[in-house]
């Protein structure tokens, strides 16, 4: 771990030089936006992001990396959003992309794409601040974190080594970049590789399979609600070098039918935006196990995983001997390996007793018929204590799925509220929202 390392590597300074100075059409294009944003910003300057288009973020990664502007992701581009964002932070301008327009007004910036060159190329400090993005959370108020150049690249790095990555792959995403995978995956990892990002964001099973029939040697950047839609289909995997999952967690259903159809093997990353990357699985492996990645050390106390990287940016609160300590429960393994148990903060306490509601989740999850679902503290009226509300998305009814947790679950677990519809409502990277459970849940009749 070297948190203190003050200047960029070597061979990352060569890739970005190279990147800048290439005869690719494309990446001239990137390299003059890139130039447009340092001539306009300097590096005491923040640029929020307000595109999708992968080409602007490039540039924008390009000029933060050669000492211009500080990075700002909202976890929405909405008015509300960004007036929340901008009451906590000083913002110079707003990076937009004509194609989208998403805001206007004067502070709106489009990058100029016409030939220009640069003399003076100085890089930023390898471990100063770079950017700042912010998650809409799964059960409270949106919060930034804060990533420094080695925190991104590292792990980038990282990834790109261990699947031997290079220019001569196509990466493709069906995530939106400006959420921690998806940056770092469909915006860093190409940058680093000598890559173009591609704007298209594939969504709908056609458009994806398009995608990853019509290119070689793809990098596929997606996440479980798309793997779920395209697990029926018939995939030629001899054109792709590997596959990714995050997000939120891969169904082994799902993984194991890519699988024996397709022989597509998934690698899952385990992590957060705090943490970044920690673990990787694959259930083509048969096994439920997630491997630490080799550059990660982890330990377990009480079963709470504590975790230590050059992801970890300085700001967040550690322990003395520098271990993160997160709200994930784990069982460790005897090769250093752990098996995830559920959320710290996903355990209430209810007439005395301590619930742990990741585990009535994964009771429910082996009825056969239920697909998903989602166990919510919903709270009480009166008092400090919480009901336990559940919503079951499945081909079953609601007299068979009592009766089922009935047989299965402890009387203290039982849930008081209990919905089932046809579908579990998630946001745009497939993650279940809390608050949104406990809405549907509060409002029933």
């Amino acid at each position: 771990m070297n948190n203190k390392q003050p200047h960029f590597p070597d061979h990352l300074k060569k890739t970005i030089l190279d990147y800048v100075s290439s005869d690719s059409i494309d990446k001239q294009e990137i390299s003059y936006m890139a130039y447009s944003i340092l001539d306009n910003y300097s590096s005491a300057d923040t640029l929020c992001i307000c595109t999708s288009e992968r080409s602007y973020i490039t540039a924008a990664v390009l000029s933060s990396c050669l000492n211009g502007p500080k990075l700002l992701f909202p976890h929405a581009i909405s008015d509300h959003a960004l007036s929340e964002i901008g009451k906590e932070t000083d913002i110079s301008a707003y990076l937009v992309s004509p194609k989208e327009n998403l805001i206007t007004g004067n502070r709106s910036f489009t990058p100029d794409e016409n030939e220009t060159s640069r003399e003076d190329i100085t890089f930023a400090p390898y471990n100063s601040f770079f950017l700042k993005l912010y998650t809409s959370g799964t059960s409270g108020k949106p919060k930034g974190n804060s990533k420094s150049f080695m925190n991104i690249f590292s792990e980038a790095l990282f990834h790109a080594r261990t699947h031997s990555l290079s220019e001569k792959n196509t990466f493709i995403s069906t995530v939106p970049p400006y959420h921690i995978y998806g940056f770092l995956f469909s915006i860093v990892l190409p940058l680093i590789c000598g890559c173009v990002p591609s704007d298209k964001t594939p969504v709908f099973p056609e458009e994806i399979i398009g995608a990853l029939q019509n290119n070689s040697d793809s990098v596929f950047i997606s996440i479980p609600v798309h793997y779920r839609m395209i697990q029926d289909k018939q995939i030629d995997t001899t054109k792709i070098s590997v596959a990714f999952s995050s997000s939120a967690p891969l169904p082994d259903s799902v993984s194991n039918t890519l699988y024996n159809k397709s022989k597509l093997k998934i690698h899952e990353i385990f992590g957060s935006t705090e943490t970044g990357g920690i673990s990787y699985k694959c259930a083509a492996d048969n096994s439920d196990e997630w491997n630490p990645f080799r550059n990660v050390l982890i330990k377990a106390i009480d079963k709470v995983l504590y975790v230590k990287s050059d992801f970890l940016h300085e700001s967040l609160e550690k322990t003395e001997d520098d271990f993160y300590i997160t709200n994930d429960l784990i069982e460790m393994t005897s090769q250093n390996g752990f098996r995830f148990l559920g959320r710290n903060d996903n355990i209430i306490k209810k007439a005395g007793k301590r619930i742990n509601l990741s585990e009535i989740e994964s009771i429910i999850k082996t009825h056969p018929l239920v697909h998903d679902c989602k166990v919510a503290p919903i709270p009480a009226y009166q008092g400090k204590d919480y009901q336990i509300g559940c919503i079951v998305s499945g081909d079953l009814g609601f007299e068979t799925l009592q009766s089922f947790l009935h047989q299965k679950l402890e009387p203290h677990q039982q849930p008081q509220k209990l919905l089932i519809q046809k579908n579990i409502p998630k946001n745009k990277m497939g993650k279940i929202l809390i608050t949104d459970i406990i809405k549907l849940l509060t409002n029933q009749v």
